[in-house]
């Protein structure tokens, strides 16, 4: 007797039997592409057909401009349609609007809405509690959303209470359990603040420190990105950073930013010592250089290639690692005109792990501000620069294979286009060391034994 076993009944968006159809059938598949799609594009898809149209819709109005809602609401005529849409929106930016407040209306407009934008606040509303939903409608706790602040600031008014008044922002305070947060501090030198316009800029960093070290005024919240626009001396920084360090060794709950962006007026070719006390802090370190000079500092940088991967480096210095990504700044001699294979002899084997750390992205930055103007064109660039499949092993030992890797230059006539021609001559150089590696060990399929 003949038995039929019966095939899953395919999906309504399967036409035909190619692959293509195969996969546009796949509905995760589907919807991956379509948020790949321009938002032109996916508009004028909207109505292309009635089966993908709850697909497109998903992806269209999941994260939308509020100018574009005011569109739609104009275009919009039909109560149940633009229900539907407003029911889709998990993300809204405001912009610059000051007529739409962050408050419970905004989250009555759109009932799904998880997290909004405007200017430099970022709004995102918290499960509600642990033990229910965060749409359970018999929650009686108050509403609990996180905000995050950006803010723009002198060295000398950090260390009080740092978070401003938002009474006229309409967010209600009061009503809800806001646990406010720094998305984005910048901080710059000059100290031109009341009260401390004539004070010593000595002054001002040391009591900066105070407050790092001690975790008041900026330091009492949880900062995601600070960008110090102030030179400051390597000597110092290591010291107090070395403190904070060993802080956290000891239990000591010291707020430390995700990433950090500075400049230093680098001394005892000590760089290096600060990346390692840094890789057990932070997850994204990036120094550059300053041109403007704070408290008679100026950026400067000392560590050169040559003694950047002449040493071996000791992440065990810190925390663990918790380094992602790295971009440091390092001094491009003159005499390397004359000693192009200046890295020949070190040990830059890409496959020793002591010096690994597993970044998503590594960046050296070639300082040229040191040479004479006259050796800072593209072509005076090249000639001073060591050989690459060194400076390719070397960077590929710290960083892995898992990593983003980029070359970049300041302080020469045309920064972009030197560190673009750097750039694709380091990925030529790193293509050519994976092709000549030995193959690593692994699982190899079993020959069979002849009798």
């Amino acid at each position: 007797m003949t038995q039929y076993i019966a095939s899953p009944l395919p999906s309504p968006l399967y036409i035909g039997t190619s692959a293509a159809a195969r996969v546009w059938s796949i509905k995760h598949i589907r919807v991956s592409i379509l948020g790949n799609l321009p938002i032109s594009d996916l508009a004028s898809n909207l109505k292309l057909s009635r089966d993908i149209f709850h697909d497109v819709a998903r992806v269209l109005y999941r994260s939308m401009e509020y100018v574009n809602y005011e569109k739609v609401q104009k275009a919009c005529t039909n109560v149940t349609r633009l229900r539907y849409y407003t029911n889709l929106v998990r993300h809204i930016n405001l912009e610059n609007n000051r007529q739409v407040y962050l408050n419970q209306n905004l989250f009555n407009a759109f009932p799904l809405l998880r997290s909004a934008d405007r200017d430099d606040e970022h709004l995102i509303l918290q499960d509600q509690s642990a033990g229910s939903s965060s749409d359970d409608p018999l929650s009686f706790t108050p509403t609990k959303v996180i905000l995050w602040e950006r803010y723009d600031d002198s060295m000398d008014i950090a260390c009080g209470y740092y978070f401003r008044d938002l009474e006229e922002h309409k967010i209600p305070m009061e009503e809800w359990e806001v646990d406010r947060r720094i998305r984005y501090t910048h901080i710059y030198g000059e100290g031109n603040s009341y009260p401390f316009a004539n004070e010593d800029p000595t002054s001002i960093t040391d009591r900066f420190y105070k407050c790092w070290n001690e975790g008041t005024g900026l330091f009492d919240s949880i900062v995601d990105e600070l960008d110090l626009s102030c030179v400051l001396p390597s000597r110092r920084l290591l010291r107090e950073m070395t403190d904070i360090s060993q802080r956290h060794k000891d239990g000591k709950d010291i707020s430390m930013p995700r990433k950090l962006r500075l400049g230093i007026s680098e001394e005892d070719h000590n760089s290096i010592s600060l990346i390692e006390v840094f890789s057990g802090l932070l997850e994204e370190l990036e120094m550059h250089h300053l041109t403007e000079p704070y408290g008679g500092q100026r950026s400067l940088t000392t560590t050169t290639i040559h003694s950047f991967f002449s040493r071996s480096l000791n992440w065990s210095i810190g925390n663990g690692n918790k380094l992602k990504s790295l971009n440091v700044l390092l001094k491009v001699e003159e005499s390397f005109a004359n000693t192009k294979g200046s890295l020949d002899g070190l040990n830059l084997d890409h496959n020793d792990k002591r010096h690994l750390l597993n970044l998503e992205k590594f960046t050296i930055t070639l300082d040229f501000h040191q040479l004479p103007t006259s050796q800072k064109s593209l072509e005076g660039v090249l000639d001073r620069i060591p050989d690459m499949s060194q400076i390719a092993k070397g960077m590929i030992a710290i960083g892995g294979t898992g990593c983003v890797y980029t070359l970049d230059a300041t302080g020469t006539d045309n920064d972009k286009e030197v560190g673009k021609v750097l750039t694709e001559t380091l990925k030529v150089e790193m293509m050519r060391l994976w092709v000549d590696s030995p193959a690593e060990i692994g699982w190899e399929r079993a020959k069979r034994k002849e009798n």
